[in-house]
Formats: C-alpha cells, sequence, structure tokens
C-alpha cells in the first residue's frame, strides 16, 4: 500500500516491526484502494497502538457483553491530511474475507 508509512516507534519501547508489516499487509489486501473516511486523503502513518487501545478498551468493559480480556492487538492508520485516526484489531483482519466491500 504505497499511501501508508511506519510511524514513529512507540514510546514505551522498542517498535513491533512485525507487527507494522502484518498490519500493513492485512490493510492493502482489505482495502486496496483504502481513503480516509473523513477527507478522502490517500496518505497516511502506521503505528502500533496497544498503549491508546488499552486506554478505550477499559473504559468500555462489559459494554454489549464483549469481553475485552486480552487486549487485541491493534494497528491505527493516521491520516497524514486531516488527522483522523482509524484503528483496526489484527485477529479480525485476519480472518476477514478479502478485499472487504466498502459502500
Amino acid at each position: 500500500m504505497s499511501g501508508i508509512e511506519d510511524g514513529d516507534p512507540p514510546v514505551s519501547g522498542e517498535p513491533q516491526s512485525d507487527v507494522l508489516d502484518e498490519g500493513a499487509e492485512l490493510l492493502h489486501q482489505a482495502f486496496p484502494d483504502i481513503r480516509c473516511l473523513r477527507c478522502g486523503n490517500d496518505n497516511f502513518r502506521l503505528i502500533d497502538s496497544p498503549a491508546y487501545t488499552g486506554r478505550l478498551l477499559r473504559r468500555g468493559v462489559g459494554i454489549g457483553g464483549v469481553d475485552f480480556n486480552p487486549f487485541p492487538q491493534t494497528v491505527a492508520l493516521i491520516c497524514e491530511r486531516c488527522g483522523l485516526v482509524d484503528q483496526y484489531a489484527l485477529d479480525y483482519l485476519r480472518k476477514a474475507t478479502k478485499p472487504i466491500e466498502t459502500k
């Protein structure tokens, strides 16, 4: 996916390039022509986002009977034009039939 670049390493540790590589490949397979949902841009920064995910999920434990333990491994796309952050759980992307049709 030419429009996705690996982001800066996480503040709390070493970059997980295997996670970023897998995330980029899965996103490319799932959404070959991905664009920002807000502004339509096609250039993104890809980051590994475990700390962000953990903060979100701690607030949502128990909502709708969903079990958030253990926390899912996620990657996030950041639009390089408007800054929209769009997160993807890798477990779900691995299982999804690709490409994923969008409307």
